[in-house]
């Protein structure tokens, strides 16, 4: 089982709208056998700026760490944070701590294969 988290901050020309990131993460999940559980969607929020409050990210990390699902796939990379390798550390931290992991589908990386978390990170 896998959850989708989806994030658009800006409407520019040449970004992937939601649609077409579901679109491409339901694609991937049928490739890996995975069925999707839910899609968490923060829509307009920018991943970036601190303070800014995401539920989609929230609900989705709850998710995760709390063991209703093993396996949080995102976009990109980018989707999930643009606040660093701080916050990345930190939630790649606490989602192996709950022996999940976070695949980002078009940068081909998936947290639990050895030697990939650096370059979430």
């Amino acid at each position: 089982m896998v959850d989708l988290y989806i994030r658009k901050s800006k409407r520019r020309d040449g970004e992937y709208s939601t649609g077409a990131q579901e679109s491409e993460l339901r694609a991937w999940a049928t490739r890996a056998g995975l069925e999707v559980r839910k899609v968490f969607v923060d829509n307009g929020k920018s991943g970036y700026k601190r303070g800014v409050k995401r539920d989609g990210f929230d609900d989705a990390l709850a998710a995760v760490t709390a063991g209703v699902v093993a396996t949080l796939a995102v976009f990109k990379l980018d989707r999930l944070s643009r606040q660093g390798m701080g916050q990345v550390g930190l939630v790649l931290d606490s989602v192996a701590e709950a022996g999940g992991r976070i695949v980002s589908v078009r940068d081909g990386l998936d947290s639990s294969v050895s030697g990939q978390r650096i370059v979430f990170a």
